[in-house]
């Protein structure tokens, strides 16, 4: 920019000089008339100089404007990298919500199988996830006396049975339990299926079971089976768990992992 400065002050002391020279010839010059023919030449010069400058003027004009979309540019990398660095903070904070909820609710299922206990007619006191084992020998009892299970009919019928006598205890686990893995499909990041393992890992094999026959039952065929086979959370589920072995075909093979 500088040199451009300097081309500007020189053309502009050569244009003042021409016209200096030339106004003191034509007024020290006695035949002004054959003189004023130079002007031509002066014209000439002096259009030439106007032309150089209208030249350099519009080169400054371009190199404004290539200056101009340069900064564009340099603006539109810098407002584009913002954008980035912002979608990757607020994706940050929204999985650091899911898993404060997601590790909350796992603490919350946690607190209330605890609290689950039972005492038995020997007056003994079982508590916790020991409780599962034997909510699976009294699955097993309230199918005494009835008919081996061919179809959901048979099944159903059972299992109301053991429900409408053990509903109380393990109700509000089932209804967490349920919630933790919608929360999971509906508001987990991408890496849905990492929060879900997370979560069958908490299980026992006793809890898968009672789960199987849970998303098996009326209670939960609608709206927990779906997710159960999304979520391969029946994984960890032992045939000798089961009521009977071909209750296994009524779930899709990706509940089993």
């Amino acid at each position: 920019m500088k040199n451009h400065i300097w081309i500007a002050i020189i053309a502009s002391v050569f244009v003042a000089a021409v016209l200096i020279v030339t106004g003191l010839a034509l007024h020290s010059d006695p035949h002004r008339g054959t003189f004023g023919d130079m002007f031509g030449f002066a014209n000439a010069l002096f259009s030439g100089v106007v032309f150089i400058g209208v030249t350099y003027a519009i080169f400054l004009q371009r190199e404004e404007i290539r200056i101009a979309r340069d900064d564009i540019r340099y603006t539109k990398t810098i407002l584009d990298e913002q954008q980035k660095h912002l979608a990757l903070q607020n994706e940050e904070t929204k999985r650091q919500m899911f898993e404060n909820t997601f590790f909350g609710m796992l603490t919350l299922l946690t607190e209330i199988t605890s609290q689950i206990d039972v005492l038995s007619p020997e007056g003994r006191l079982t508590k916790g996830k020991d409780m599962f084992p034997i909510f699976i020998k009294r699955l097993r009892g309230a199918s005494s006396g009835e008919p081996p299970i061919r179809d959901l009919a048979g099944f159903e019928r059972i299992y109301k049975k053991f429900y409408a006598a053990e509903g109380k205890e393990v109700g509000h686990y089932y209804r967490v339990l349920y919630n933790i893995v919608k929360f999971i499909d509906k508001s987990g990041p991408a890496e849905k299926k990492f929060y879900s393992n997370i979560l069958r890992a908490q299980l026992s094999d006793a809890e898968a079971a009672l789960l199987f026959h849970k998303g098996l039952s009326s209670f939960g065929r609608e709206k927990l089976k779906p997710l159960i086979e999304k979520y391969a959370l029946l994984k960890n589920v032992k045939d000798e768990d089961l009521l009977a072995a071909n209750l296994k075909d009524h779930y899709a093979r990706s509940a089993y992992g």
